[in-house]
């Protein structure tokens, strides 16, 4: 079945050397397979594998750099602020099980394999929202949820 994921993500972080902020949206959207056999439809556990592409726009910004060198000299720098893009792929598995009538708890475990993660040359994003480290050209997750199912049909 059709799956699409949507969500927001920011971050900021301030140290002695630079401030550094990102905040952005992102998207996935794949498919999922239920592996578990459905001959009852009454039955609404899952096993699911599956997969996603995701994408990612968000800003990242620096201020306030201050590297501070004995013999070189102390590097003062401007502000930078860039609008990327960041895509990758999934490899998904995860369990949905009905505790409750029409109420779900779950969890997913996903790997990801980041496409572009040259995104900006100048500084390496410390996250890509939706991905994780933009340094890392793989990266591991585990989703959890609660779900009720609105019963509009009875079966």
């Amino acid at each position: 079945y059709p799956v699409l994921e949507l969500g927001y993500s920011n971050m900021t972080d301030t140290t002695e050397l630079f401030k550094y902020a990102v905040s952005g949206t992102y998207g996935r959207f794949g498919m999922d397979y239920n592996v578990l056999p459905t001959k009852d439809r009454s039955v609404h556990h899952s096993f699911t594998v599956g997969f996603r592409y995701g994408v990612s726009l968000f800003t990242q910004k620096t201020e306030d750099m201050n590297i501070e060198n004995g013999y070189w000299g102390d590097l003062n720098g401007d502000s930078y602020e860039a609008s990327l893009r960041g895509h990758w792929i999934e490899v998904v598995s995860g369990l949905k099980a009905e505790v409750l009538p029409n109420l779900f708890l779950g969890w997913l475990v996903r790997i990801k394999f980041h496409l572009n993660p040259d995104m900006d040359p100048n500084v390496t994003p410390a996250l890509v929202p939706g991905y994780g480290n933009a340094a890392q050209n793989r990266a591991f997750g585990i989703s959890y949820s609660i779900s009720y199912k609105i019963p509009l049909f009875k079966n």
